[in-house]
């Protein structure tokens, strides 16, 4: 019986015949675009493969393992051939994989009232972005796109996690994928504090960020194969987290003698608000699990916090008292009044205040408070957020806003109500995708973090896959909500 409905699950995961059909229609659309639009032929070539790969023959792994090998190192397509819009490709791949798996979940599965709450909810808020493709404020339709895809468009990843994880072992497996296919990434970047390569310097390149970016206090700042060393810091600290995860699940000692290299990597990036986000979001776990969590003793948990604090202290002191720059970015936080680069954030927040002030309700269309498109696209109204509410506010309104903290807040509703449920592993998961979801909020505080992709996908994918699991499981003890 169990054999027969893991059939029948795998075969959900991919195309049937008439769908097929579709895609070759599609497939031949974005062949005739290839001609029209040579600028994205590339991108357009590369989704086809990548989606012809994924759902013309069934594999041998996990589904999640293509799907994180993809997201996590796509990137690398755009440094090799040189052209950022073969990206185009993850995009086409990422929006047909949700619309096959999103379309049969509403036509096969009974979804809970909390679930389609919080899937309204943010189907709304895409609705509301799109619609901000065509403010007046938006100079150009590729202009609202691009903050459309900075902005929105990947966390279409809440409803992939919803319906392409089912069970707390998916769950835990997709955990361990992403950590193990994340560790070479953590190392690369390491190895580019210290020497650049001039593929590395390629990278730097082919992004839009200015030079400051990439450098702090004269000390090379590690993207591994993202495009910012922000984007590498939010990595580190999911892995981090992900670790300690594993190590309290499995009681394996390995995972706290790694725990040290993503440690170091977020150090190196010298993003000081990620800094700040690795230390709470670890707080905020090991209280959870402290607190809520059973099935371990509370002693060896108390002693096992203690460890890692040792451990992180002991890594920062010795990297700040080797490394001038580290030590003179961290020693920063503490005099936050006289440093130039947060006070101009706060120039920017007083100038979206004011701005939304007079539109509150139409905002100023996407793409109007996103990272460098104002060196790109020549906006009328364009101020960089380095805040999440105030991001979604100034291009989006308030209606998007308002919707947008529906999801945020109904999500959290159920984090916490999953705190208390009587499986362990429900509880546990919660705790780790509460610290998760913690890594976006402490970012979003003074930056844009929802702007860093693939760590912001990966993140809206465990927040879809803990609702499904959660609801799984409440399915199984009988207990309604």
């Amino acid at each position: 019986m169990s054999a027969m409905l893991n059939s029948r699950q795998q075969k959900n995961l991919f195309l049937n015949r008439n769908t097929l059909i579709c895609f070759s229609v599609l497939v031949a659309v974005g062949v005739i675009s290839c001609f029209l639009l040579p600028i994205v032929n590339i991108g357009l070539i590369a989704g086809i493969l990548l989606m012809t790969i994924i759902f013309s023959r069934p594999f041998r792994y996990p589904p999640v393992l293509p799907l994180f090998i993809i997201i996590l190192y796509g990137n690398l397509l755009k440094y090799l051939t040189g052209n950022r819009y073969v990206l185009m490709g993850i995009d086409l791949f990422i929006l047909l994989l949700f619309l096959k798996i999103y379309i049969e979940a509403c036509i096969k599965r009974k979804l809970p009232i909390y679930s389609l709450i919080i899937e309204s909810s943010l189907l709304i808020f895409l609705g509301i972005s799109l619609l901000q493709l065509f403010n007046p404020n938006v100079p150009v339709f590729t202009a609202g796109l691009e903050g459309f895809r900075k902005t929105s468009f990947y966390m279409i990843g809440v409803f992939i996690g919803l319906h392409y994880i089912r069970t707390t072992e998916q769950f835990q497996k997709a955990i361990k994928i992403f950590t193990w296919f994340s560790l070479p990434i953590i190392l690369y970047g390491i190895k580019q504090a210290f020497h650049m390569s001039l593929f590395d310097q390629r990278m730097v390149d082919l992004n839009w960020s200015n030079i400051w970016t990439y450098t702090i206090y004269g000390w090379n700042r590690p993207i591994g194969l993202f495009s910012g060393p922000f984007h590498y810091a939010m990595l580190c600290i999911l892995i981090v987290l992900c670790f300690i995860y594993l190590f309290l699940e499995t009681q394996k000692r390995y995972y706290i003698f790694l725990i040290p290299l993503p440690v170091m990597g977020s150090l190196l990036a010298m993003s000081r608000t990620n800094l700040v986000a690795l230390v709470g979001s670890v707080v905020v776990f090991m209280f959870l699990y402290l607190a809520y969590g059973k099935g371990y003793s509370k002693k060896k948990l108390f002693k096992y916090s203690a460890m890692f604090i040792l451990l992180v202290a002991i890594v920062i002191v010795i990297s700040a008292s080797n490394l001038k720059p580290l030590s003179r970015s961290i020693t920063s936080l503490v005099a936050l009044k006289e440093d130039r680069r947060f006070l101009n954030r706060i120039e920017g927040w007083q100038g979206i205040i004011q701005a939304v002030q007079k539109q509150p309700i139409r905002g100023y269309g996407m793409g109007s408070a996103g990272d460098t498109l104002q060196y790109i696209y020549d906006f009328p109204l364009h101020y960089t957020s380095h805040n999440l509410a105030l991001k979604i506010l100034m291009e989006t309104g308030i209606p998007g806003l308002f919707f947008y903290c529906v999801f945020f807040f109904g999500w959290l509703g159920i984090a916490y109500r999953a705190l208390h449920f009587r499986e362990i592993r429900i509880q546990n998961l919660s705790a780790l995708s509460i610290s998760m979801v913690g890594v976006i909020l402490i970012n979003g505080m003074v930056g844009s973090a929802i702007e860093a992709f693939p760590i912001s996908f990966i993140i809206w994918f465990f927040m879809g896959a803990f609702i499904r699991i959660y609801s799984t499981s409440q399915d199984r003890a009988g207990t309604g909500i």
